[in-house]
């Protein structure tokens, strides 16, 4: 007897980043990584052999934002990545030791149909690598609003079903 299940539902999600709280009410697409391996290619008389790796690559966490109109998603993005690079001073990266820290730990909780939290992928160590323009105009005729793309660099992310 086959189980009957649905299908995963693209727009039932939440995401979560306590240092970001702007950000994580304001996403509007966030796209789950890729993880990669590269094989290891062994030499014989005859042809190249193919092995399983030792180490694994997660892909960036992208995802797609929208401004507020007092710009804080941007802002506390922006701040974030300023003070990891420190493009000024020391003393722009010595706020993040004496406050948040250099990494944040981020939750992506996909919902089921009932609207519930089914799956929790966690994401490690997360550092925002990238925060995309942002496009103004007086020539538009539609008021649609401002969206931005952030990417993520982070350690790994593990699963946690909940039952």
């Amino acid at each position: 007897m086959a189980l009957l299940q649905n299908f995963l539902n693209p727009n039932e999600f939440r995401f979560t980043l306590a240092r970001l709280p702007h950000v994580e009410f304001f996403v509007q697409s966030i796209t789950l990584p890729d993880i990669s391996s590269n094989p290891v290619a062994q030499a014989t008389p005859f042809k190249t052999i193919y092995r399983p790796a030792d180490k694994i690559e997660f892909g960036d966490l992208s995802m797609s934002v929208l401004v507020d109109e007092n710009m804080q998603s941007y802002i506390e993005t922006w701040s974030w990545l300023i003070a990891l690079t420190k493009p000024e001073n020391f003393q722009q990266y010595q706020s993040l030791l004496d406050g948040d820290g250099i990494y944040s730990d981020a939750t992506l909780s996909i919902l089921n149909s009932k609207k519930n939290t089914n799956i929790q992928i966690r994401f490690k160590d997360l550092f925002p690598i990238s925060v995309g323009s942002i496009s103004l105009a007086t020539n538009q005729s539609d008021v649609n609003p401002s969206v931005v793309e952030m990417t993520f660099k982070y350690s790994s992310y593990d699963f946690d079903f909940i039952t």
